[in-house]
């Protein structure tokens, strides 16, 4: 199964798992879920409609009464769900992780999450891995990760049927605008929640105090609220009788959710003691450059020796002492005497460089502002200790092994920019629309007179450049229009109007050798003017250097691309 949703691109595939995944699997969701779903989206609505018309009119004309639930489509995914749930334990392992897995491929797709997520959703999925044994246990630590993925991309956002990214500000009006009818139920309806319909949102909020507010609902009173008034699950769900698990749902559904780029800008960019250590051997030391990221570490070895048995199960930082772990990038680096080493920036000149002096090595380095801000906090409000105060030693990794930084940096970068890709790649880059739409012929805004400069080495080379695109005449003219029988470069070529736009204009292409209106050739002429540049000056070293290669079609149609309004993207394609 996971190996058939991950081949969505295959269209025999595709066309066989995606009806398991369709609107039919609405059939299975309680009744509040569905209405709740269909409310959000009129379109939804008609198309519901239509398919219901149609199941029906279906089912008449076998003569068979209308049951949409004794269909494949409709049960299968639900059924597999509930199977897993009752399977939940460190007995099978393996089978939750690869069901997990399963789970996050279709909630990572668009053609497969529209349909599913709300039944995800509907059977409590995440919340129910949350409160089960095999997600607290020691043997559970895959699968916790992986619960933890799949609520990532449950809560992904995004519009799950047009395609389109949710801003900031449309995720935190949607979370008011629920929270708001929350409320105004909880104050009509549920005397006992007066105090949580009274207060500010952005004090009750978070899951502490939600959970706090929500306990002090007796046990009916909590599964009345939230299987019948908000319809978040079915009343029939077998977990429904549990107390933790009605909290779960509300919380999960009613907190306040951290935005994706929030959430990028507060981690830190070096690892710390909590997230990895991988022990690496200290080389080339007198090979520090600016820019290279260093790690302070903390080790305090135990005196008393493990035991064997202790020590089997000790990881590598328990059996090393190490206590904490922070990275910092090297402004500058001098020797004993104070003199710039491995210097890039021009403050050392290449006459004055001098081999380091000594033995120590003088570092000054950055350290990351939100690990920082983090531990100040933490000293502030929890009294934690000062681990900058602790470290006693150095450690570099390989070069090649140690970009990590540069590279998370820009990730975060480029989820804070609104767009990244220009409209004309958006919907090739995601694999949707016509491929040929980012085509330069397909291109708005062409231009039609384009100088090449000293691209062509000589009029035979225009020629068989442009021969490839099936131009059968290469006319040359002069600046004032007059015919030019002894051309020479520079050249500026007038492009056809009946090119711009035509997929025949690429390389290659093949085109119709007869207009269909008029029977006239469609093989149009190329007007080429060959033109004298302007007097650089009077001096041979005023001179520019000219092109001595002989570039290819292909090159020449490049030179073209890089001419147009996105160069750097074409950069790219070339």
């Amino acid at each position: 199964m996971i190996n058939a949703f991950q081949s969505l691109g295959d269209e025999v595939v595709s066309e066989t798992v995606l009806r398991l995944a369709s609107l039919q699997s609405w059939h299975s969701l309680s009744y509040g879920r569905l209405q709740m779903e269909l409310c959000l989206n009129q379109e939804l609505i008609k198309k519901w409609k239509r398919m219901i018309k149609r199941e029906a009119k279906e089912a008449t004309k076998g003569g068979e009464l209308f049951d949409p639930s004794s269909k494949l489509e409709v049960k299968f995914l639900r059924n597999l769900i509930e199977e897993f749930l009752e399977q939940v334990d460190d007995a099978c392992v393996l089978y939750c992780e690869r069901f997990m897995e399963f789970l996050i491929d279709l909630l990572s797709q668009l053609p497969t999450r529209r349909y599913l997520r709300p039944l995800v959703a509907d059977v409590a999925v995440v919340a129910k891995c949350h409160l089960s044994a095999l997600y607290k246990h020691e043997k559970g630590k895959l699968f916790a990760q992986l619960v933890d993925l799949l609520q990532f991309y449950e809560k992904f956002e995004i519009n799950d049927h047009v395609g389109t990214q949710l801003t900031d500000d449309e995720v935190l009006q949607s979370h008011y605008d629920r929270f708001q009818s929350f409320q105004l139920l909880a104050f009509k309806k549920i005397p006992k929640l007066r105090e949580l319909a009274l207060a500010n949102i952005g004090a009750i909020n978070k899951r502490a105090d939600l959970s706090k507010k929500l306990s002090k609902l007796p046990p009916m009173d909590l599964r009345d609220l939230v299987c019948h008034k908000l319809k978040l699950i079915s009343e029939e769900d077998p977990w429904s009788e549990r107390v933790d698990f009605l909290i779960e749902v509300m919380v999960s559904f009613f907190e306040k959710q951290q935005s994706q780029k929030e959430a990028i800008n507060a981690l830190p960019l070096y690892p710390n003691e909590q997230i990895t250590y991988k022990a690496q051997i200290r080389s080339e030391w007198n090979a520090f450059k600016e820019h290279d990221v260093l790690f302070l570490l903390s080790i305090h070895p135990s005196f008393e020796p493990l035991s064997a048995e202790e020590a089997a199960k000790a990881s590598v930082p328990q059996r090393l002492g190490l206590q904490n772990v922070r990275g910092c990038e090297i402004i500058e680096v001098r020797d004993e005497e104070g003199t710039l080493m491995n210097d890039f920036t021009g403050r050392i000149k290449r006459d004055e460089w001098k081999p380091p002096k000594g033995e120590l090595r003088n570092v000054t380095v950055a350290l990351d502002t939100a690990q920082y801000h983090m531990d100040v906090s933490n000293i502030a409000e929890k009294g934690a200790d000062d681990v900058y105060g602790t470290f006693n030693i150095l450690m570099r990794r390989k070069p090649k092994e140690n970009n990590f930084k540069a590279i998370l940096e820009s990730i975060r970068d480029l989820m804070n920019e609104y767009c990244i890709v220009p409209d004309w790649l958006h919907n090739v880059f995601l694999g949707y629309g016509n491929p040929s739409a980012a085509q330069w012929t397909n291109m708005p805004d062409l231009l039609e007179m384009v100088d090449f400069k000293d691209t062509f080495l000589d009029a035979d080379h225009l020629k068989d450049s442009f021969r490839i695109i099936r131009f059968a005449i290469v006319c040359f003219i002069n600046p004032d229009g007059s015919e030019n029988l002894q051309p020479m470069p520079p050249f500026r070529i007038k492009l056809p109007k009946m090119q711009k736009g035509g997929s025949h204009a690429l390389i290659g292409n093949k085109i119709s050798g007869v207009d269909s209106a008029d029977g006239v050739s469609m093989e149009d002429t190329l007007i080429v003017e060959a033109y004298t540049p302007p007097d650089p000056g009077p001096y041979p070293q005023d001179q520019p250097k000219q092109n001595s290669v002989r570039f290819t079609p292909t090159q020449v149609l490049c030179n073209y691309f890089f001419q147009l309004h996105c160069v750097i993207f074409h950069t790219y394609l070339c």
